[in-house]
């Protein structure tokens, strides 16, 4: 995108008095403007813009950026935050002045006076043993609608480790005639065959032959609503927390169960069983090997047992 002439927004008394909230309103309108454009998702887009509102809330001005004031408002914020949401604070406020010079409210480079992000430890992630996940799965009552779909979508992320996102882009002509399922990945370089097992394709089978009583009418979705829609990632969400607060699996991963703690346990579970870090990748969508290796370390069984042969810890015993 070729940035426009230099024209800066500078609001006069009265908007800084009345009206600065319409301002805001324009300059942010245009930050998510140059976001989508970039192709950011809708998450991403909601976090930044918010983050520039509080920076202009803050006496931040899209026409350059003061970084004294940023730096007494950063140490404020690192009050309430951790090192890595202090990192996105960075990251969104570069890319707001980056939109400002290409939208001409700024000179460009402005953001290049940003300071550099904090390195932060990769944290392990948390998962479930294969019991918890097989009770997580079996939660819901398949003899009814909503629960043989639940138990459906719950199966589906338990066996392929597929994203939520990736799961309501299914539809009914991925699911391939040999019981591979076809993954649209969220870029088109990540999308990916997986197989299935047999038991998520008999369980596939009674979901298709019973998704007909939502009236989809010509959707070709795989998983819907009870009105016949596409399921949304937010829905996807609920099913997982609420069948995980029933069974008493909240408190096991921090008090929140997200769908990607069933994509986690996957891969742990199939580290722990020997499987090629590689083919793990390949089934995860993972472009970097790099961030499949974090589930080797997730499992610290097999440290604990060499460490049981540390001299002093064998003359303790």
């Amino acid at each position: 995108m070729k940035p426009r002439a230099y024209c800066p927004i500078v609001p006069s008394a009265c908007e800084a008095d009345a009206g600065q909230v319409d301002v805001f309103g324009t300059v942010l309108g245009g930050f998510q403007g140059v976001l989508r454009a970039a192709g950011r998702t809708n998450g991403t887009q909601r976090v930044y813009v918010s983050l520039a509102r509080r920076w202009l809330e803050a006496g931040g001005v899209p026409g350059h950026f003061d970084s004294a004031r940023f730096s007494r408002w950063l140490r404020d914020y690192r009050r309430e935050v951790s090192a890595a949401q202090v990192n996105g604070v960075i990251k969104a406020v570069r890319a707001f002045y980056r939109a400002m010079a290409v939208l001409g409210h700024c000179t460009p480079g402005e953001h290049a006076k940003l300071p550099r992000m904090r390195r932060v430890p990769a944290q392990t992630p948390r998962y479930w043993t294969p019991d918890q996940v097989a009770a997580l799965v079996a939660a819901p009552d398949a003899s009814t609608w909503l629960g043989l779909r639940d138990r459906a979508v719950l199966q589906v992320l338990a066996d392929t480790g597929v994203r939520a996102s990736e799961l309501v882009a299914l539809n009914l002509g991925d699911l391939l005639d040999d019981g591979t399922l076809y993954v649209r990945g969220a870029r088109r370089d990540r999308d990916r065959y997986v197989p299935t097992t047999p038991a998520l394709r008999a369980t596939l089978a009674d979901w298709i032959a019973r998704r007909v009583e939502a009236r989809p009418g010509k959707r070709a979705v795989l998983f819907v609503s009870t009105r016949g829609r596409r399921l949304s990632t937010d829905t996807v969400g609920r099913i997982v927390a609420t069948h995980a607060r029933s069974f008493g699996l909240i408190a096991l991963c921090g008090g929140r169960a997200t769908p990607t703690l069933l994509r986690n346990s996957l891969a742990v579970a199939l580290t722990q069983r020997g499987m090629p870090i590689t083919a793990i990748a390949q089934l995860l969508g993972h472009a970097d090997v790099a961030t499949t290796a974090r589930f080797v370390a997730a499992d610290l069984t097999p440290l604990r047992v060499a460490v049981a042969h540390h001299p002093r810890a064998r003359r303790s015993l």
